[in-house]
C-alpha cells in the first residue's frame, strides 16, 4: 500500500485527500439534514394533530372527564380522527391530572406509557416520536408491527390550566413516507452539492498541479544550471588557486635568480676590483685605493647581503615551525644579534608550501627592518596555528631612531602585505613610542 502511494503523484495525493474529506463532510451533513427534517417533519404533524385535538375537545372539558358528556366527546373525535384517510388515529387513552385513566379507547396496539412523555405533557409541552409498536396476536396469527405516531399532549382547561393529558397514536404511515421524500430530496441535493464541489476540486487540484509541475520543472532547470554554474566556479576557483601558487613560485624563482645573477656578476667583478686596488700599495696612489677598496669592500658587503636575501633555501622537507626557526638563525647569523622566539606549532601541522614561503619572507622582511631601524634590540618572534590560520607576530624595541623610518608604504612593507594578502590573509604593522610590531594572519587550509 505504501508503495503504491508513493506511485501517485502530488496532485493526485491532494485529491484523493481531499475528496475523502469532502465526501466525509457531505455524508456527515446528509445525515445530520435527515435526522433534522425528520424531527421537524415528526414535530409538525404531531403539534398539528395535537392543537386540532384540543380544538375539538375545548368544550367538553368544562365538566368533569367521567361525565357521560365529555366521554361521548371523546368516543366521537376518535371516531372522526380514525376514519381520516391520510392519519388514522389508532389508539387514544385520556389521563387527569392526577394520571388516571379517564378515557381510553384501544385499538389493539401494546405500549406502555412513558413517565418522561407524561411529565412534559403535564408541564405544557407536547412530546410526540415515531415507534413501531406490536400488535396483540389473535389466535395463531402471527404477531405484526405498525409505524406509530405516539403523542403526548395536554388538554387546557381556563387558558394554561392543564386539565388532562392525552396519549394519541397515529399511523405513521404517512409521516414515513414524508420522511422518506424528504431523505431523497436531501441526499439529491447533498449528492448535486458533492459532485459540483468534487468538480470544482478537481479543476482547482488539476490547475495547481500544472503550476506545481511547471515550476517544479523550472526548478529542476535552475538547479541542473546553478550546479553547472558550481562546478564551472569550482573549477575557475581551482584554476586561480593554482595560478596564484605558480605565480608565486616563479616570483620566488625570479628572486632566486636575480640573487644568483647577482652573486655571479657584481659580485664577482667587484671581487676582482677589490684585489686589483689592494694588489698596488706601493704606488703613489696606495691611499686612494685604499680608500676605494674599501668602498668596494662595502658595496660588495651589501651585494653579498642582497643576494643572499633574494635567494630562498629549500623548504620543500622542511615544516612551519622549521621554516620560521630557518629565518631566524639566518638573520642571526647575517647580523649577530639575539632573535628571542615562541612557536607554538606542531610538526605534524600540514602548512601548503606557498603558506610557508610567504611566513618565511615575512619573518625575514620583519626582521630585516627590525635590525636597519631598530637596531636589532629586543627582537621576538611569535607563531601559533589556530582555527586553520597561521599567527606571526614580529616586535622589537624601537629606543634607536634612525633618519627615514620605515612606514606601511616602504617597498618592504608592501611586498610583505601583498604576499599575505595574495594567500587571502591580512598584515598589520604598528609603530609607537616604545615597539614596533608587524603582525600577519595566514589560512592554512587553502588548496595549493
Amino acid at each position: 500500500m505504501a508503495r503504491v502511494w508513493r506511485r501517485v503523484s502530488l496532485s493526485q495525493r491532494f485529491f484523493l485527500v481531499a475528496l475523502t474529506v469532502v465526501l466525509a463532510a457531505m455524508l456527515a451533513l446528509g445525515n445530520w439534514t435527515n435526522a433534522y427534517i425528520s424531527q421537524s417533519i415528526t414535530r409538525g404533524v404531531a403539534e398539528t394533530a395535537a392543537a386540532s385535538f384540543e380544538a375539538l375537545m375545548a368544550q367538553s372539558l368544562d365538566g368533569a372527564l367521567s361525565a357521560a358528556d365529555s366521554q361521548s366527546a371523546f368516543q366521537a373525535v376518535f371516531k372522526v380522527a380514525n376514519s381520516a384517510d391520510s392519519t388514522r388515529l389508532l389508539q387514544i387513552r385520556v389521563r387527569d391530572a392526577d394520571g388516571r385513566v379517564a378515557f381510553e379507547s384501544l385499538g389493539g396496539l401494546e405500549d406502555e406509557a412513558s413517565a418522561v412523555g407524561l411529565s412534559e405533557a403535564a408541564g405544557g409541552m407536547v412530546t410526540a416520536h415515531v415507534v413501531d409498536l406490536p400488535l396483540r396476536s389473535v389466535g395463531d396469527l402471527p404477531r405484526s408491527t405498525l409505524p406509530i405516531l405516539k403523542i403526548y399532549t395536554p388538554l387546557r382547561r381556563d387558558g394554561d390550566r392543564v386539565a388532562a393529558i392525552a396519549e394519541l397514536y397515529f399511523s405513521a404511515r404517512t409521516v414515513r413516507e414524508l420522511q422518506a421524500q424528504a431523505r431523497s430530496d436531501v441526499w439529491i441535493i447533498v449528492a448535486v452539492i458533492g459532485m459540483v464541489s468534487v468538480g470544482a476540486l478537481a479543476l482547482l487540484v488539476d490547475v495547481t498541479g500544472r503550476i506545481i509541475t511547471g515550476q517544479r520543472q523550472r526548478l529542476a532547470a535552475n538547479l541542473i544550471a546553478t550546479r553547472a554554474l558550481l562546478k564551472e566556479n569550482v573549477a575557475l576557483q581551482l584554476a586561480s588557486e593554482k595560478l596564484r601558487v605558480d605565480s608565486g613560485l616563479a616570483n620566488e624563482h625570479v628572486l632566486a635568480q636575480v640573487g644568483s645573477d647577482i652573486h655571479d656578476g657584481p659580485v664577482q667583478l667587484l671581487t676582482l676590483l677589490i684585489l686589483k686596488l689592494t694588489g698596488s700599495r706601493g704606488s703613489a696612489a696606495s691611499d686612494q685605493a685604499a680608500a676605494e677598496a674599501k668602498l668596494a669592500s662595502e658595496a660588495l658587503e651589501d651585494l653579498r647581503g642582497i643576494s643572499a636575501g633574494l635567494v630562498l633555501p629549500e623548504l620543500a622537507k622542511l615544516s612551519i615551525s622549521e621554516t620560521i626557526a630557518l629565518a631566524i638563525s639566518r638573520h642571526e647569523n647575517l647580523t649577530g644579534t639575539l632573535v628571542r622566539h615562541e612557536l607554538n606549532l606542531a610538526n605534524d601541522v600540514e602548512v601548503p608550501i606557498t603558506v610557508r614561503i610567504c611566513a618565511y619572507r615575512v619573518v625575514q622582511e620583519a626582521l630585516n627592518n627590525a635590525y636597519r631601524h631598530g637596531g636589532g634590540e629586543d627582537q621576538r618572534v611569535r607563531a601559533s596555528v589556530d582555527a586553520g590560520w597561521l599567527r606571526l607576530e614580529v616586535t622589537n624595541s624601537t629606543t634607536i631612531r634612525r633618519p627615514g623610518t620605515s612606514s606601511a608604504n616602504q617597498v618592504g612593507l608592501r611586498a610583505m602585505r601583498f604576499r599575505v594578502e595574495s594567500q587571502g590573509g591580512s598584515l598589520s604593522v604598528d609603530i609607537d613610542a616604545d615597539q614596533a610590531r608587524v603582525g600577519a594572519h595566514i589560512p592554512v587550509g587553502r588548496v595549493v
